[in-house]
C-alpha cells in the first residue's frame, strides 16, 4: 500500500479499500478504517491541514472511525478538548444553532471560551474565526446538513466564509473534522483541506465481509454460497446494508428479505444508488419493527421520541411493568434498530424518522409523557440537588417533552421548581460574585438558561452580573435581560436599573419613556419615587432641568409624603 509522504497513512488517491482482515467486535473493520484512524490520530492531528473531511454513504463507517479517533486521542492526550456533535437539521437558524450547540458542548468539557466569547458580544463569524486558536477537536457529524442540495454548495455565503476562514488557520492547533454522508462540492475552503472518500466494500470484500458476518453469527446455512457474491453485490458492498442483513435472517429467509425490496436486487449487477440502499434499510427495518412482540414495540416508540442518544437510565425509566427492559433492549439490539456506542445508546435514524412520522396523538403525547417525566425527576424530588449547569440541561429537554405532549400541568410543575430552586440561587436581593472567575461563570450558566425569556429575578441578577464586569460590550448584552425583569411584579430597583441602562444606550427620551412605562406599574408604596429620581437625574444630567423639576414635582403628588 503507498501512502502520501505528507500526509502519513493516507492513499495517494483519497479512497480507502478493504485489504483483508476484520474486526467483528465493533463497528470498525479492516485496512481501510485502521489505515483512516492513524492518520488522523497521527500526521494530521500533529501537522496536518486545519480541516478534514470524510464523505461517502451512510453505513460506510465515517462515525464509527471518528469515535474511535476521538477514543485514542483522549487516551493518551489530556491537553486537547475533543466535542464530537451532529450538525443542527435546521435552516434559517444554521450558524446560530451551531454556535450555541459548540458553546454547549466545549462548556461540558470546561472550555468557557465559546462562551465567554458570546458573553463577550462576539457573533457567530467572530466564535468560528477563533475556534481553532485553541487546542481542540471538532468532529461535526452530518456536515452535509451545511450543503445544499443540489450542487452541494454551502447552504449560505457565510457558511462559505466560516469554512473558508477555518480552512486558512494553518498554524493554529485545533482541527475541524467534517463527516459527511454527501460528496462536497467545489467550495474555495475544500482547497486547503484535505477530504477523503470512504467508499464500499470491493465485490470480493465485500463477500468476505458477508461471510465474516455469518459465521459469527452462525447463520452460514441462510445464504448459499453459490449466492454470496450476488448478495454482496445487491447491497452494493455497504457495510451496515451487510450488517443489517445478517441480523434480519434470524427472523426471516433470504428471499423474504430481496422480496422487500426487489427493485434494489435487480440493481445488483449495477452501481446501486444511496436512494435504493435507504429504500432496503427502510423496509428491512419496518419488517424487523413488525416482528417485535408488543412490549418491545411500545418500548421502542418510547425511546424514539427522544432526542439524544440515551444512558441506560433513560431505558429503565421507559420500561414499565409490562416490559421486559433487557430483552426488549437486546431484541432491539441484534436486529441493529438500537445501538451501544461510548455507554450511550443510539436509535436507528431510520427508525426514529419512520416511528415519529406515524405515531398517533395519544401514542405521541404519551411516549413524551414518560420521556418528560425522566428528565423531571430532579425537579420533583424532596430537595433538588446537583450542579445547576445539569439541572439547567434536564430542564431544557423535560420543557421539550412536556410541550409536545401538551402537558401544562408539569411544564408548570418543573417550572416553579427550578424558578423556586434557582431563586434562592439566582434572585432579585442576591449578592454579584466578587472574583472574577466565579462572575464569569455565572454569566456562562444564566446566558445558557436565558435563551429564552426566563424567572424575572434571574433576568435581573444575569443584568446585574454582566454590568458588574463591565467589559466593553456587557451594558448592551445585559440590556435583553433587564427588559425582562421588569413587568408589573418587579420591584422597583430592577425599573431604576432599566432606565438607567436605556439611559446610556439610547439617551434621555428613550429612558424617560421607560420610567414613564415602569411608574404607571410600580405602586406608590414600593419605592416608586426611586424612578422618578432617577429619570429627573438623567434628564439634568442632559441639560433639561425644567423637565427634570417638572418629573420630581409630579411624583411628589403621586407619592404620599410617608413613602
Amino acid at each position: 500500500m503507498m501512502f502520501s509522504s505528507t500526509l502519513g497513512y493516507k492513499p495517494e488517491s483519497n479512497e480507502y479499500f478493504l485489504l483483508g482482515g476484520y474486526v467483528l467486535s465493533d463497528r470498525l473493520f479492516g485496512e481501510q478504517h485502521q489505515a483512516l484512524v492513524e492518520w488522523l490520530t497521527g500526521k494530521w492531528l500533529k501537522d496536518g491541514p486545519p480541516i478534514a473531511a470524510i464523505q461517502g454513504f451512510p453505513g460506510l463507517g465515517k462515525t464509527a472511525i471518528a469515535e474511535r479517533v476521538v477514543a485514542e486521542i483522549a487516551g493518551y492526550s489530556n491537553e486537547i478538548t475533543i466535542v464530537h456533535f451532529d450538525c443542527p437539521d435546521v435552516t434559517t437558524t444554521l450558524v446560530d444553532d451551531l454556535v450555541l450547540k459548540l458553546a454547549e458542548e466545549l462548556h461540558a468539557k470546561g472550555d468557557e471560551g465559546v462562551v465567554e466569547d458570546l458573553n463577550n458580544g462576539a457573533d457567530a463569524n467572530e466564535v468560528f474565526r477563533k475556534l481553532l486558536k485553541r487546542p481542540r477537536l471538532i468532529v461535526l457529524d452530518e456536515a452535509q446538513r451545511l450543503l445544499n442540495e443540489t450542487d452541494a454548495a454551502p447552504k449560505s455565503a457565510q457558511i462559505g466564509r466560516i469554512l473558508e476562514n477555518l480552512s486558512q488557520a494553518s498554524d493554529s492547533p485545533g482541527r475541524l473534522l467534517l463527516l459527511s454522508s454527501r460528496a462536497f462540492g467545489d467550495a474555495r475552503w475544500e482547497e486547503r483541506a484535505d477530504i477523503s472518500t470512504l467508499i464500499p466494500f470491493k465485490p470480493r470484500n465485500a463477500q468476505e465481509y458477508l461471510r465474516a458476518l455469518l459465521e459469527k453469527e452462525n447463520r452460514t446455512d441462510a445464504v448459499p454460497t453459490d449466492r454470496i457474491a450476488d448478495v454482496a453485490s445487491w447491497l452494493g458492498g455497504n457495510p451496515r446494508a451487510i450488517r443489517l442483513l445478517v441480523a434480519s435472517l434470524r427472523c426471516d429467509t433470504l428471499d423474504c428479505l430481496i422480496g422487500l425490496a426487489p427493485e434494489t436486487w435487480e440493481a445488483r449487477d449495477r452501481n446501486v444508488s444511496r436512494q435504493l440502499l435507504e429504500a432496503f434499510e427502510r423496509r428491512v427495518l419496518t419488517r424487523a419493527i413488525s416482528q417485535l412482540n408488543e412490549p418491545t414495540k411500545l418500548f421502542l416508540r418510547r425511546l424514539a421520541v427522544f432526542r439524544q442518544s440515551l444512558p441506560r437510565t433513560a431505558l429503565d425509566a421507559v420500561a414499565t411493568t409490562e416490559i421486559n427492559m433487557v430483552a426488549s433492549r437486546d431484541d432491539l439490539i441484534s436486529r441493529y434498530i438500537i445501538e451501544l456506542r461510548q455507554g450511550r445508546y443510539h436509535v436507528h435514524s431510520i427508525v426514529r424518522d419512520t416511528l415519529l412520522s406515524k405515531l398517533g396523538n395519544s401514542q405521541k403525547h404519551s411516549a413524551h409523557q414518560m420521556a418528560g417525566d425522566y428528565f423531571a425527576r430532579a425537579f420533583r424530588a424532596q430537595q433538588l440537588v446537583g450542579k445547576a449547569e445539569a439541572l439547567g440541561a434536564r430542564f431544557v429537554e423535560a420543557r421539550y417533552h412536556f410541550t409536545q405532549a401538551e402537558s401544562e400541568k408539569d411544564l408548570r410543575e418543573i417550572g416553579e421548581r427550578f424558578e423556586c430552586h434557582l431563586r434562592n440561587l439566582f434572585s432579585f436581593v442576591s449578592g454579584i460574585p466578587k472574583a472574577p472567575e466565579e462572575l464569569d461563570e455565572q454569566i456562562a450558566l444564566l446566558s445558557a438558561l436565558l435563551k429564552d425569556r426566563g424567572p424575572h429575578g434571574m433576568e435581573y441578577h444575569l443584568a446585574r452580573c454582566l454590568l458588574a464586569r463591565g467589559r466593553d460590550n456587557d451594558k448592551r448584552l445585559a440590556l435583553p435581560h433587564i427588559r425582562r425583569s421588569t413587568g408589573p411584579e418587579s420591584p422597583a430597583a430592577a425599573w431604576v436599573k432599566r432606565i438607567q441602562v436605556e439611559a446610556v444606550l439610547f439617551g434621555a427620551e428613550v429612558a424617560v419613556k421607560v420610567a414613564r412605562e415602569g411608574i404607571a406599574l410600580v405602586p406608590p408604596t414600593k419605592n416608586l419615587v426611586s424612578l422618578y429620581q432617577a429619570a429627573a437625574e438623567i434628564l439634568a444630567r442632559d441639560g433639561k432641568p425644567d423637565e427634570a423639576v417638572i418629573l420630581l414635582r409630579e411624583g411628589i403628588k403621586a407619592v404620599p409624603p410617608t413613602k
